[in-house]
């Protein structure tokens, strides 16, 4: 059995320095005490603290000043900067002398954008306003819905479900009626039958609801559709560099920017 002092010194001769690949979480601050389940059993949170959704869709807590030490947010985590431009493209790095962590956003003469790169490839279009297109990515003010609007490749999956948000939307719908136990017990059903993450599973939670609530319009609450991370991540990227954008195409901001 080696020691811990033959482990360091191991670690002195063979090792070869690693750099740990970003991983884009998301956390909200609670406002009450919680008990949190886990991977290694239940956790108790108390107000303050943050919960975190891990690579896994785990949920897990951490105390403020950890939080602090250890995140920041995903858009000041990432700063670009523009490397290059076209008449129509303009592509930007993290690192300038580095092609790692790249990207670039085209514009398409039929209206139709494109961003690709090391964060892969999201494909969207432009609106129409009277005779204008509007400037065609995301800037400070745009909402996720409506950007989400555009990008309309049927190949291109941009939601989800998820289980947890699923549970808060049926919870939701059905907080006006009078049996709690039945939707208690449709709650649980729900959630033994799904897995955490995944459209499949999208249909089981509507064959089980709609059994025990024939009566109400489930279609039109979209219980546990979200967007997918990923696409958060694009998004917010995009928002990132739209000032950017503007400034290197010369594109002028309409009265109705996106």
């Amino acid at each position: 059995m080696e020691t811990i002092e033959m482990l360091k010194q191991k670690m002195d001769r063979e090792s070869v320095k690693f750099v740990k690949k970003p991983v884009v979480i998301r956390a909200f601050q609670t406002e009450e005490e919680l008990i949190i389940p886990t991977l290694e059993g239940d956790h108790k949170a108390n107000i303050g603290d943050w919960i975190i959704e891990g690579i896994r869709n785990e949920l897990y807590p951490c105390k403020p000043d950890i939080f602090e030490k250890t995140y920041e947010l995903a858009s000041k985590t990432r700063e670009f900067h523009l490397h290059s431009k076209g008449k129509n493209w303009v592509h930007f790095r993290k690192n300038l002398d580095s092609i790692c962590e790249s990207f670039s956003v085209t514009f398409l003469h039929d209206g139709t954008c494109v961003m690709s790169g090391d964060y892969g490839t999201l494909v969207w279009r432009r609106n129409f306003n009277g005779d204008n297109m509007d400037i065609g990515f995301p800037s400070k003010e745009t909402g996720i819905d409506y950007f989400a609007e555009k990008c309309t490749r049927e190949d291109q999956l941009i939601k989800t479900w998820k289980k947890e948000k699923a549970l808060e939307d049926i919870k939701e719908a059905l907080k006006d009626e009078s049996n709690k136990e039945k939707v208690q017990d449709c709650l649980d059903d729900v959630s033994s039958c799904c897995e955490d993450e995944g459209q499949a599973y999208e249909l089981k939670m509507y064959e089980i609801v709609s059994d025990k609530f024939p009566d109400y319009e489930w279609a039109e609450h979209r219980c546990g559709e979200c967007h997918k991370d990923y696409f958060i991540f694009q998004f917010e990227v995009l928002k990132s560099v739209s000032k950017q954008i503007v400034e290197a195409l010369g594109i002028e901001v309409l009265e109705c920017p996106i």
